[in-house]
């Protein structure tokens, strides 16, 4: 049967049980690297033009699952290992996915470009003779990961992500990408995998995420540090701007964009990522081994001696400015999703507490100062203390303004109703208070610690917030993070 012709020329009317079923047999061929390259040259071009498909997510995750890195010594990696070489289905990936070519979803290009490119790399990595051939160049795998990033992979990533989520909220609260990401009426429209797929497309992204981590980290950094520079370089340009009359202004000022962040837009959909996945799944992420209950992909196994998901997750912390409100905002949504489940949560509390140096007794990670990090938990308590505080003194200054006499009373109480917060400040308020009450809720001895240590007052800083003029959305975390010291399992102390 020839799989990948029958669902070439599927048409969305004749969709049935049996298709789904077919489409699914296809995935599990890709996974085992049985799918040909005559198979991919047939499925790249019906994924460009039928992206909406109801039968596109099966599509793009056999693609994915037949461009995995797995070992080389297995049939599996012998048969990828060709396939990467394969000249004609070379010269189609090429082709496809040039910047000029057209697709009818950008972020589906996008995705299989950046996919595409770690697997050559990892073929490159197998056989140093393909180095110098073309496809194979350093400097062309490296444009390839700078167009996949700027054409949106991550964007598309995350929101495929929020729109299988099983909840009414598709996006957790506070997200960045929540923040950012707007579907249109055609997305929400857009017929989803059944839902014992779901799970299979989770895995998917799961292993593009670890494999962008393994294979491109400079890459990661580097795209960083040119857009923080192209942030840094417009906001000198806005305030040049500020002080020049309005008759003056040029038309591109008046039409300049906000400067592209997908950095944050990836922390953000890890943070989104990992939530959706079974706990436990980020356990590398905090240095430690994969789960013992679950059979470690290769990939995994590669992981737990190189160490590249620990070192990225320091570098996230790190190279984070708390003043850059959506780079923050990001870094918790990410921290978030990454706490899930019972140990994930211990090593998450551990990794703040300690201001991330060693993250696990035994761990090789070298140990850093605190002085200047965004992530421990009394920088944490420190920004949910401050806007207790900054409230609490405006409703202080507004009564006693109020009894002077230079204000009405009702002018008095809407000031007071006004907290001193902006849409940031509250997205990032509901990303700290959802990284506690992962943390909270999955983790006993943890909530104990938080809870009950001195300096933070943890306690007492949530409940500070409940009567003052925060939005709802904050109050609605507040009550979630407190909800989740309430849990069973921690005894009188937890209660």
């Amino acid at each position: 049967m020839n799989l990948g012709s029958d669902i070439h020329s599927m048409r969305v009317e004749s969709l049935t049980q049996e298709r789904r079923a077919l489409a699914t047999i296809l995935f599990l061929i890709a996974r085992l690297g049985y799918l040909s390259p005559h198979e991919i040259e047939k499925l790249v071009p019906w994924l460009q033009e039928n992206p909406r498909h109801p039968i596109s997510y099966y599509i793009l995750c056999s693609l994915l699952a037949a461009f995995d890195l797995v070992d080389p010594q297995t049939p599996g990696g012998e048969l990828r290992q060709r396939l990467a070489t394969y000249p004609s289905t070379l010269n189609l990936m090429k082709r496809k996915l040039d910047p000029t070519e057209e697709w009818k979803e950008a972020g589906v290009r996008a995705t299989l470009q950046l996919k595409w490119t770690l697997f050559l790399t990892e073929a490159r990595h197998r056989d140093s003779s393909l180095e110098h051939k073309d496809g194979f160049r350093t400097e062309e795998l490296e444009t390839n990961i700078w167009n996949a990033v700027q054409g949106n992979a991550f964007t598309f990533l995350a929101g495929s992500v929020a729109k299988l989520r099983r909840r009414g909220d598709s996006f957790p609260s506070g997200s960045y990408a929540g923040s950012v990401i707007r579907f249109s009426e055609a997305d929400q429209l857009q017929p989803l995998p059944a839902d014992d797929f779901k799970s299979a497309v989770f895995q998917c992204f799961e292993m593009l995420v670890r494999s962008v981590i393994s294979y491109a980290s400079s890459e990661l950094r580097k795209i960083k540090q040119r857009q923080e520079d192209i942030i840094l370089a417009s906001t000198r340009q806005d305030k040049s701007r500020h002080f020049r009359s309005p008759a003056t202004r040029t038309e591109s000022d008046r039409s300049t964009q906000a400067p592209r962040n997908d950095i944050a837009m990836l922390f953000s959909f890890i943070g989104i990522l990992f939530s959706a996945l079974p706990p436990e799944r980020a356990l590398q992420f905090w240095g430690s081994a994969p789960s013992a209950s679950q059979r470690p992909s290769w990939l995994e196994v590669v992981e737990t001696q190189a160490g590249k998901l620990p070192a990225f997750l320091q570098w996230a912390v790190w190279s984070t400015n708390l003043r850059d409100l959506d780079m923050s905002i990001a870094l918790y949504d990410m921290l978030a999703g990454l706490a899930k489940g019972h140990q994930c949560s211990d090593l998450a509390y551990n990794f703040l507490a300690r201001g991330g140096g060693e993250i696990i007794p035994g761990s090789v990670l070298p140990a850093t100062s605190l002085s200047s990090a965004i992530a421990p938990w009394a920088t944490v308590f420190g920004i949910l203390d401050s806007w207790a505080v900054s409230s609490n003194n405006a409703r202080s200054q507004q009564a006693a303004v109020s009894h002077s006499g230079f204000m009405s009373s009702h002018q008095a109480q809407s000031h007071i109703q006004q907290a001193p917060l902006t849409q940031k400040d509250v997205w990032l308020g509901q990303c700290l208070l959802r990284l506690l009450a992962t943390v909270a809720k999955y983790s006993v001895s943890a909530r104990l610690a938080i809870s009950g240590h001195a300096h933070l007052r943890a306690i007492p800083t949530l409940v500070s917030l409940i009567p003052l003029g925060v939005p709802l959305e904050l109050k609605g975390a507040v009550f979630s993070a407190l909800a989740a010291f309430c849990e069973a399992g921690a005894g009188l102390p937890g209660v």
